[in-house]
């Protein structure tokens, strides 16, 4: 019995081990807080309920007055809802990529794509799989910070808030079903 004892303490140790640099990983992805647009204070929290959770957010300098901003949110919890935020958190955020999702650099000025177009591509790259049955909810949004004008998608997530100069709150509506749940567009 000590044995067995034993053996399950030493594979519980590196089970933890192991959760706890997947969940290192996983915080390494989230928006650096040097990450400044003038004019705009940045400022987020992230407080997932276990140490390695479907949750991410991330902000995206798109150009000198564009901010690309997502909070995303995967069903379930643990590593398989981790391993696709992750995944999700690359695929937005690759800005340069040719392969790039929000900023299409194809024809001889650049474009940054709609948020809504963005969803309609994400739900194309992360459609339903019967074996994992995974989804996301997200908001994603570009904000011109020139002239404060906010466009985005909400994709089965809660709608931004908005906080007014009087500290007054908002919601946004939010409209759209999760990604990867059906094949309808985004609008």
């Amino acid at each position: 019995k000590a044995a067995l004892a034993e053996e399950l303490s030493i594979a519980n140790k590196r089970m933890k081990r192991d959760l706890d640099a997947a969940a290192e990983i996983q915080r390494a992805f989230l928006p650096d807080e040097s990450t400044t647009m003038p004019g705009v204070n940045i400022a987020w929290m992230l407080k997932s309920c276990d140490e390695l959770a479907g949750d991410m957010l991330d902000l995206i300098v798109l150009d000198e007055d564009k901010l690309g901003l997502f909070v995303a949110d995967v069903s379930g919890h643990g590593v398989p809802a981790a391993l696709l935020s992750v995944t999700l958190s690359r695929v937005i955020s690759d800005v340069d990529g040719a392969g790039s999702i929000v900023k299409d650099s194809s024809g001889d000025v650049p474009r940054i794509v709609p948020p809504s177009e963005v969803a309609d591509k994400l739900n194309q790259l992360f459609s339903w799989n019967d074996s994992t049955q995974q989804y996301f909810t997200m908001v994603y949004g570009v904000l011109n910070t020139r002239t404060r004008e906010l466009v985005y998608v909400a994709a089965g997530h809660p709608g931004p808030l908005v906080i007014s100069a009087d500290k007054s709150v908002r919601s946004l509506p939010s409209a759209g079903f999760p990604i990867g749940v059906l094949e309808e567009p985004f609008e």
